[in-house]
């Protein structure tokens, strides 16, 4: 597995959403766990700026490097979301190495797309922009996401997945059967681990509580590739023990 092992901060979801903690106010606990990298969540932000300013200065100080998770699609109605310089500005300010979004109404890569998309990244070079497995099947679907990168290559299209161990459960397919079709296009993973209930609800549980083996999904993967916890751990009182916990059989893997 990984030896770089990150946190997604919807780790903390209960206190970020219903608390007033700030993202960064975690940096200090993190570090202690020698976490190398946080990947920051724009729906957690609430005083945007300058709670984007003071992520960037703690991960600095904390020596954490930074991820960027948006809420958000690349394509929208078959054409580029208006918001991507956006969000890629907003990743460059934050000194985040990559960008996160899931792919969206895509239909095909049209000439005025493949430049403007090229335009924007070109633009901005030290952000890598990584697409993300959602619940949906045109938007999840591995051999569907394996066309499209494909075809993104073939323009020169500086695009990666990334790989959401949990998603595959939400449209009907097997987590291993989906790593093996993406691994080459994969250079980054959400660890994520879900429990089908009786009822057919599907819920993201701890590592190795949920009904995929993570750890079979996990080594079809090469082991430099970076991935991230990407589940809640519970409230603030037990949060960080419980974080502590994952890491430390993440790690043993």
């Amino acid at each position: 597995m990984s030896q770089s092992i990150g946190v997604n901060m919807i780790a903390f979801q209960e206190e970020l959403v219903e608390g007033n903690k700030k993202q960064w106010e975690f940096f200090n606990e993190l570090r202690a766990l020698e976490v190398p990298f946080v990947e920051v969540r724009r729906e957690f932000f609430r005083n945007f700026d300058s709670e984007l300013n003071m992520t960037r200065e703690k991960a600095k100080l904390k020596n954490l490097k930074v991820y960027y998770s948006v809420p958000d699609t690349l394509f929208v109605a078959g054409k580029l979301n208006e918001q991507l310089e956006v969000y890629l500005q907003e990743a460059k300010d934050l000194h985040a190495k990559r960008l996160k979004l899931t792919l969206g109404e895509f239909e095909s890569f049209s000439d005025s797309i493949v430049k403007k998309l090229n335009q924007y990244l070109e633009r901005f070079p030290s952000v890598q922009l990584s697409i993300e497995n959602d619940q949906s099947e045109k938007g999840g679907s591995a051999e569907l996401l394996s066309l499209w990168i494909l075809k993104a290559h073939q323009y020169k299209i500086p695009v990666s997945i990334i790989f959401d161990t949990g998603n595959f459960a939400f449209i009907g397919e097997v987590p291993e059967q989906s790593a093996r079709i993406l691994n080459d296009f994969v250079d980054y993973i959400h660890i994520k681990n879900v429990k089908i209930q009786k009822n057919r609800e599907i819920v993201p549980t701890l590592f190795n509580e949920g009904d995929i083996d993570l750890s079979s999904v996990l080594d079809t993967f090469r082991s430099d590739k970076e991935a991230a916890i990407e589940y809640s751990c519970g409230n603030k009182e037990e949060a960080i023990d419980v974080l502590k916990k994952e890491l430390q059989i993440i790690r043993s893997i």
